[in-house]
């Protein structure tokens, strides 16, 4: 029961009932005020209309003398007027009262009613109750009352009351709010059967998306929830629901990766470490063999270092969970620290390397790039080291920065064998060599791949292809700086 008080269904259709009963209650009271308005405008015009005609009877028929004897000559006249339910006096400016319906047997207007010696309106609507009439009508009686001052052409000047009993027009409204009440209540009900159900029918489609959402588990990534042949927000939050699933299950594969290569990697140095521990420790060695020992751990320890960096570097580039320290910054300012960085490799490899730097533009103004420089520069220095690695004793590594409008364009050339033409595009995943290649023994095998994640996480791209003269010539594509953009943009060269 508790279950259901908190669901969205329940939620939902309590929600549309005050939201409907609100707008219900306001409807009532705007019908009910203009009901009743217009009832009371209604017996006021009655008694208007029915005053109105009278004062004409008698001016006609008392030929503009109203006076005790004549009045009697007027009464045949006004018999037109005996309404059960309209009561009516004349009374004289001296207080005489003429005439009177017969309904109102011996009884006679309050004379406090009646006001000749004060100016005031000719017309006056009052609602009149008390004695009087509770004496006319009994218990809870009371009258609509019009009292006009009207003078004759010769002078005399004479009120007419007329009346109406209101309590017809009063039950008529009781009777019309309790019918208006009862109404908004049916209707009232009718409008949470119907939410009840028609929130049901709303949140089907929703609930059918839990249900399959249940069934999937670490175990179960690769499952995926049926999008509904529909076009509405259903179909759209399960598209999103869907595409969040497929990125958990990339980073959960790519965790799954992360610690199976890792562990991989890990595992040779300190099975390495352990052996010549052990072999250490078996018996008494000399102070060089100490030695050769603690050099052998400073260089496993350095090289594992190195793997847990890149692998970290690798993973959360590829989650796009590191912080970018992003800054504009010339491409031909860290291209020439990362070869500075590469230099020592290159010497002793016998390698050189020839920078070729974009010129600046007209504005003198160099091709900057927006993004983290300490991961610009990792990027180009493992191209750089994997070209040198790969390039024969005396041989070239150009590097040539150009601009590229759009981009900025950073190439790497080597003088090396070149890559397989099936695989091309694999030398970029994890730990992957090249078939043959051995110039990579000291590696890990990830530079190429954070090379690769490094230029993706600033909206770059990174590609490979062989040279016609032999060697390898990946090329780097970086959106430059907001204005950055050169006035006569140079192409890059091919060779």
């Amino acid at each position: 029961m508790l279950r259901l008080f908190h669901s969205l269904r329940f939620k939902l259709t309590v929600l549309y009932v005050i939201v409907f009963g609100i707008i219900q209650v306001l409807l009532y009271v705007v019908v009910v005020f203009v009901y009743e308005s217009r009832q009371w405008s209604r017996l006021d015009e009655r008694l208007r209309q029915r005053a109105q005609s009278m004062i004409e009877v008698i001016d006609v028929a008392a030929d503009g003398v109203l006076e005790r004897p004549s009045a009697v000559g007027v009464r045949p006249y006004l018999d037109a007027f005996q309404f059960p339910d309209f009561y009516y006096q004349i009374r004289l400016e001296n207080g005489k009262v003429v005439d009177r319906s017969d309904n109102m047997r011996r009884l006679e207007f309050p004379a406090g009613t009646v006001r000749f010696d004060k100016k005031g309106p000719e017309r006056k609507f009052e609602t009149m109750g008390g004695g009087f009439a509770r004496s006319l009508l009994g218990v809870d009686g009371e009258l609509r009352v019009l009292t006009w001052y009207h003078r004759q052409p010769d002078g005399t000047l004479y009120c007419l009351q007329a009346a109406m009993d209101r309590r017809p027009f009063v039950e008529a409204v009781v009777d019309s709010r309790q019918l208006l009440a009862t109404t908004c209540l049916v209707s009232l009900l009718a409008v949470g059967v119907t939410a009840w159900i028609l929130a049901k029918r709303s949140l089907a489609p929703i609930e059918d998306v839990g249900k399959q959402a249940e069934d999937v588990s670490p175990k179960k990534l690769d499952l995926r929830i049926e999008i509904p042949n529909r076009q509405d927000e259903v179909a759209e939050m399960v598209t999103t629901v869907n595409q969040m699933l497929d990125r958990l299950e990339q980073a959960f594969s790519e965790q799954g990766r992360f610690i199976a290569n890792i562990s991989h990697e890990l595992k040779t140095p300190l099975t390495y470490l352990l052996g010549q521990a052990q072999v250490l420790h078996r018996q008494a060695r000399t102070p060089e063999e100490y030695d050769q020992f603690v050099a052998n751990v400073e260089d496993e320890m350095r090289r594992l270092k190195q793997t847990v960096d890149s692998f970290l570097m690798l993973a959360r580039s590829n989650a796009g969970l590191r912080e970018l320290g992003v800054t504009d910054i010339s491409a031909n300012d860290f291209v020439m620290e990362a070869l500075e960085r590469c230099q020592p490799l290159a010497s002793h490899q016998e390698v050189q390397i020839s920078p070729n730097l974009a010129p600046a533009d007209r504005d003198d103004a160099d091709p900057n790039v927006r993004g983290d420089p300490e991961l610009l520069c990792t990027m180009v220095e493992n191209l750089v080291r994997n070209a040198i690695r790969h390039s024969p004793p005396t041989a070239t590594v150009e590097v040539e920065v150009g601009w590229c409008d759009p981009d900025v364009a950073i190439v790497v050339r080597d003088q090396g064998p070149g890559i397989p033409e099936g695989q091309l595009e694999r030398i970029f995943d994890e730990f992957y060599h090249a078939s043959g290649d051995t110039s990579d023994a000291d590696g890990v095998g990830l530079g190429l791949s954070i090379a690769r994640a490094v230029a993706r996480l600033h909206e770059g791209s990174l590609k490979v292809e062989n040279r016609q003269g032999g060697g390898a010539e990946f090329t780097i594509r970086l959106p430059l700086a907001r204005g950055a953009q050169p006035q006569r943009p140079a192409s890059i060269s091919k060779s």
